[in-house]
C-alpha cells in the first residue's frame, strides 16, 4: 500500500504539530519554575530551559521549511493535494484557491516564527518594542490565516462536517 504525498505531508504536520505544542508547553513550564524559583514536586526535569528553547525553534524552523519545500517546490501547482478533492458540491475556482492556500501557508508559517521569537526572554526583556511589534504581526498573520481558511473550508476534502469543523476553528 502506497501513501501519498499528501498523506504524508499531513502527517508530518500533525507530527511537527505536535511536538511543537509539547516543546512550547515545556519551554513555558521551564520558564514558569525557572521564575517562580520552585520546582513542582520531586519530579525529574527532563531537560533545561536553554535546550527545551532550541528544541522548539528546531521544530518550528523545521515545519516552515517542510511546509514553504513541499507547498512552493514538490507541488507548486497543488497537484497531488487537489487531486483528492474530487467529490465537491460546488465548483472550485482554481486560480483565487491557490491565491487563498498561498497567502494561508505564507501566513501560518510568519505567525510560527513571530511566535517562536516572543517565547525569548531577552526579546521581552531588551527589545520591548520589537515584541509588541511581533505580537501585533503574530495576531495580523493569524486573522490572515482565519480568513483564508475561512474561504478554503467549504472545499474541504471530507464534505460538510470536516467543512464544519474547520469553520468552528477559525471561530476559536
Amino acid at each position: 500500500m502506497t501513501i501519498s504525498r499528501s498523506l504524508l505531508f499531513s502527517l508530518n504536520s500533525c507530527f511537527f504539530i505536535s511536538l511543537f505544542t509539547f516543546a512550547g508547553f515545556h519551554f513555558a513550564r521551564l520558564r514558569s519554575q525557572r521564575d517562580s524559583r520552585r520546582l513542582i514536586g520531586n519530579a525529574p526535569r527532563l531537560m533545561n530551559t536553554k535546550s527545551a528553547f532550541r528544541l522548539l525553534i528546531t521544530v518550528a524552523a523545521a515545519f516552515v521549511f517542510w511546509t514553504l519545500f513541499n507547498r512552493f517546490a514538490l507541488d507548486p501547482d497543488a497537484s497531488v493535494f487537489l487531486s483528492h478533492k474530487t467529490k465537491l458540491i460546488r465548483p472550485m475556482n482554481l486560480p483565487v484557491w491557490l491565491t487563498m492556500l498561498n497567502v494561508h501557508v505564507i501566513f501560518a508559517c510568519i505567525a510560527i516564527a513571530a511566535g517562536v521569537i516572543n517565547f525569548v526572554s531577552a526579546t521581552l526583556r531588551k527589545y520591548r518594542k520589537m515584541h509588541r511589534i511581533l505580537g501585533y504581526v503574530y495576531v495580523v498573520a493569524v486573522l490572515a490565516v482565519c480568513i483564508t481558511s475561512g474561504y478554503m473550508a467549504p472545499f474541504a476534502t471530507g464534505g460538510r462536517v470536516v467543512s464544519v469543523a474547520f469553520n468552528l476553528l477559525n471561530i476559536i
